[in-house]
């Protein structure tokens, strides 16, 4: 077990430490869209940012597919399929990228619409949209590369990885904007420059990994009928997963609205505390993603048993010390993230909600890491549905009665229902990877 405990702590950290860095890039364009002349820029800059955060976000589960599949087949030491998984999901990747492409203009007029912003921001939104969706190729890649990286359990480089991507993107947009005063074309030619040399590394980095895996991979093995459906089946049941994950989340602000805007910012504060934790217990659920998977290929139960405890006791470390920071500290982090003394007292008085999240939501991120390592991707759409359908009942009876505090309880228990459900289907997990010793 100490064995394993180490393992998982060698994984996970650095992980921890790309995804504490994710904030850079949107910190990144968000500083230099205040050095833009038209003060409307610096909107139109945030409006184009969040389509893209949305857009490829939805495209996240190319990442989650390709990291489960490599670490089975690394646990079955078949490099054939290590190989052969890459290239599917680059090819997947690649479909999907010319989709996007193809039908960039609907899908600009549908966002701008639903988003409503003023003219000359949507003006201008629109233009940082028009050049950095020519990145879509880059970025899907990159996602498979990472997620293989990661079924590699080669962590290290998928940290490196990821800090290049946030470094490119701040070297080339401040070198475009304040050198050669490229305006919001700069912001997004930065961005769209970063992609493609970060998925060029990742290629790089893909090849040294694939030098100590020779085998040769006939075209017959790559298009396997049966492996594409079996792919394309996970990527679809991942992509319902995470847009009930999304419409969550959409539930709790659109609620939130309803109470003004006050408390609508509060809210929106105190989520931002609660990301940061999830950065964090997001390389636990890496870490349980790629040595589960490992289980799986290898077909021993005993150590997906021992990486699922393992990860949950260190995991659940890091949440009860997220907890006790914001405990103590919570009003210190609100008076930084915003100056307002009034949307502060509002998020004082729901403060304790952000506290007991952490501690709540750690078993949902960990089961998730462990059920997409091990390719069960239609129990956790299951229970992410069943847990959205659980918490849209739950506000729809506190909220009338209790309020804001009546949404906190219903979003506390959206994210316990998560972790209640994936546990529920925890020993058909284990059943599936092996039988009982």
């Amino acid at each position: 077990m100490p064995a394993v405990r180490r393992q998982v702590r060698r994984l996970a950290a650095p992980i921890i430490l790309a995804n504490l860095g994710q904030p850079l890039m949107g910190m990144v364009d968000t500083a230099l869209s205040g050095h833009l002349a038209d003060p409307a820029l610096i909107g139109s800059v945030s409006v184009g940012a969040l389509i893209f955060s949305f857009l490829f976000w939805g495209f996240g589960f190319l990442r989650l597919a390709t990291g489960g599949f490599t670490a089975a087949a690394r646990g079955a030491q078949d490099d054939r399929e290590i190989r052969a998984v890459l290239g599917r999901s680059l090819l997947l990747a690649w479909f999907l990228a010319c989709l996007v492409l193809l039908l960039q203009i609907p899908v600009e007029s549908l966002a701008l619409s639903l988003i409503a912003a003023s003219e000359s921001v949507s003006s201008g939104a629109s233009l940082y949209f028009s050049i950095r969706i020519w990145a879509a190729p880059a970025t899907l890649s990159f996602y498979c590369l990472h997620g293989w990286l990661l079924g590699m359990q080669d962590t290290r480089s998928v940290m490196v990885l990821t800090l290049t991507l946030q470094g490119l993107n701040a070297a080339f947009s401040c070198c475009l904007v304040l050198v050669l005063d490229w305006g919001i074309e700069g912001v997004a030619t930065g961005t769209l420059i970063a992609e493609y040399l970060a998925a060029g590394i990742g290629i790089l980095l893909v090849r040294r990994h694939l030098r100590r895996h020779p085998a040769e991979v006939p075209r017959a093995l790559l298009l396997d009928p049966e492996k594409l459906k079996s792919l394309i089946a996970v990527n679809a049941n991942l992509l319902v997963r995470t847009f009930a994950l999304l419409g969550g989340i959409g539930i709790f602000t659109s609620v939130s609205a309803q109470f003004g805007d006050r408390t609508l910012a509060a809210n929106n504060l105190l989520q931002q505390l609660v990301v940061l934790v999830s950065y964090a217990l997001d390389g636990f659920a890496d870490a349980s993603e790629a040595m589960v998977g490992y289980a799986k290929g290898a077909r021993d139960r005993l150590r997906a048993q021992r990486v699922i405890k393992a990860a949950l006791q260190m995991a659940s470390l890091i949440s009860v010390a997220a907890s006790l920071i914001f405990l103590v500290l919570g009003g210190l982090l609100l008076e930084i993230l915003t100056k307002h003394d009034a949307v502060i007292d509002e998020a004082h008085a729901y403060l304790h909600y952000a506290i007991l999240l952490p501690v709540i939501g750690v078993w949902c991120f960990v089961f998730d890491g462990a059920f997409i390592g091990a390719m069960r991707t239609v129990a956790i759409r299951n229970a992410m549905l069943a847990s959205l359908a659980f918490f849209w009942l739950v506000q729809a009876i506190l909220v009338p009665l209790w309020g804001n505090d009546g949404l906190w309880i219903a979003f506390l228990l959206f994210f316990a229902a998560r972790g209640a459900t994936l546990a529920l289907a925890l020993p058909r997990l284990l059943d599936a990877i092996g039988p009982r010793p």
